[in-house]
């Protein structure tokens, strides 16, 4: 009943769709997540690669209690936050090492970020601006952070940011530093999450050749 009485964008999908949608999800996660913690506990793969799959089912379980239980819009949206910050380093690390799970878990990254602009919506559209900027801030900081990684990452390995790359993270951050402008910021924000991914296709096609 409280999250029926909450006000949404008209964009936001009907209640329903949200458990066939997760059902589908949380099966990709059995079979991904559980294979890269078997390989851990076999000693196949470094527990530092499981670490960012264990963070993302810790976030990803404390969602429902904090928004349904606690009734906490302005945690759940830092809570999805750190969901989709945890799976963008899980699939950094494991794309060089098993390929299938990071394309098998591409459904799983495009619904996360649908949910979070969705999650940080709701949240604005229900308390007033001074919380939604700390989401931006905390949405800006986690993302900078993520990129100082992936370039300090990509330097070690000498490894430049392609060009495709260097746009989709000036759109993103354009669209955080826009985002009291609605449309305008989701748009730069979904344009720059198409061009990642776009980019890493590009990327994952030229290595197989």
């Amino acid at each position: 009943m409280w999250y029926q009485s909450l006000a949404k964008p008209l964009w936001a999908p009907p209640s329903w769709i949200f458990g066939p949608v997760w059902t589908f999800l949380y099966v990709i996660i059995t079979i991904t997540f559980g294979f890269v913690f078997y390989k851990a506990f076999k000693k196949q793969l470094p527990w530092i690669v499981a670490l960012p799959f264990l963070l993302n089912l810790v976030f990803n379980f404390a969602f429902t209690p904090i928004q349904f239980g606690l009734q906490n819009n302005l945690l759940a949206a830092v809570d999805i936050i750190l969901v989709l910050a945890t799976l963008v380093w899980a699939m950094a690390v494991i794309y060089p090492k098993i390929r299938w799970v990071f394309w098998l878990n591409i459904p799983y990254v495009l619904w996360v970020c649908f949910a979070t602009i969705l999650q940080i919506t709701i949240t604005y559209l229900n308390m007033d601006s001074t919380p939604y900027i700390l989401i931006a801030l905390v949405t800006f900081g986690i993302l900078a952070l993520l990129a100082l990684a992936m370039l300090f990452r990509m330097r070690k390995q000498h490894k430049p940011l392609s060009k495709l790359g260097a746009i989709s993270l000036g759109l993103v951050i354009a669209g955080i530093v826009f985002s009291e402008n609605r449309m305008l910021g989701y748009s730069l924000i979904g344009a720059g999450v198409i061009l990642a991914v776009t980019d890493i296709f590009i990327k994952s096609k030229n290595k197989t050749r």
